[in-house]
């Protein structure tokens, strides 16, 4: 669990780099880490960019040439998640997009990942404890890795989750399918999520198990 003194200490590192490179004001920066002091759960990047001080692929261009750590965006293969190695099941969606990180590749005993901010020892140190595996880092924009986080778990992930969600919420309503709604296509079970959540955990259960295995 981070700790107060170890988040200003990524938060200062960010900032020393992003100050060298001209790239936002003192004062910018001390509104953003006013900002960070009320929400200290949001990363210091996140929020320079939300107040536009710093553009997303400026920072990430940034640190990569200061801290030497290779830059990956979506326009090159370096950001595409390896297809075959299930690296959905490694780590949680929701880890991934509260962290900004993304998996990328799993060789021998290493991973492959890349994250918005590579100043954050503290996220490397969970990412190896929590997969056993040594860590490699890339430095990405947030918006891309949000992206392709999407297209790793696909939109299925989180209607899936939507779906458990509900269906534990209405387990006494009993909810009769006709035989006809089994043909419902995907688009068409996303729409009737609401309608009938303990139906659209079935439906996308048996569609994720097709997806996994084309």
């Amino acid at each position: 669990m981070a700790t107060t003194g170890q988040s200003s200490s990524t938060s200062i590192k960010l900032a020393e780099i992003l100050l060298h490179e001209g790239l936002i004001t003192q004062e910018q920066l001390q509104t953003a880490i006013e900002t960070q002091r009320r929400n200290p759960e949001q990363q210091l990047g996140a929020i320079l960019i939300k107040d536009k001080a710093v553009s997303d692929k400026d920072l990430a261009l940034a640190l990569s040439k200061t801290l030497n750590i290779p830059y990956a965006s979506r326009e090159s293969d370096m950001l595409s998640p390896a297809g075959d190695q299930e690296l959905n099941k490694i780590l949680a969606e929701d880890f991934c997009r509260k962290n900004h990180v993304l998996p990328l590749f799993r060789h021998a005993n290493a991973l492959k990942v890349a994250v918005a901010d590579p100043t954050n020892v503290l996220l490397l140190e969970n990412l190896r404890l929590m997969t056993g595996l040594y860590i490699q880092r890339l430095v990405a924009s947030y918006s891309d890795i949000e992206a392709n986080i999407s297209l790793l778990f696909g939109a299925g992930g989180s209607q899936l989750k939507s779906a458990v969600e509900a269906s534990y919420e209405n387990r006494g309503e009993v909810i009769v399918k006709k035989e006809s709604e089994a043909k419902l296509s995907l688009d068409n079970l996303v729409a009737s999520a609401e309608k009938a959540p303990v139906i659209n955990l079935t439906d996308l259960l048996i569609l994720q198990a097709v997806k996994d295995r084309a």
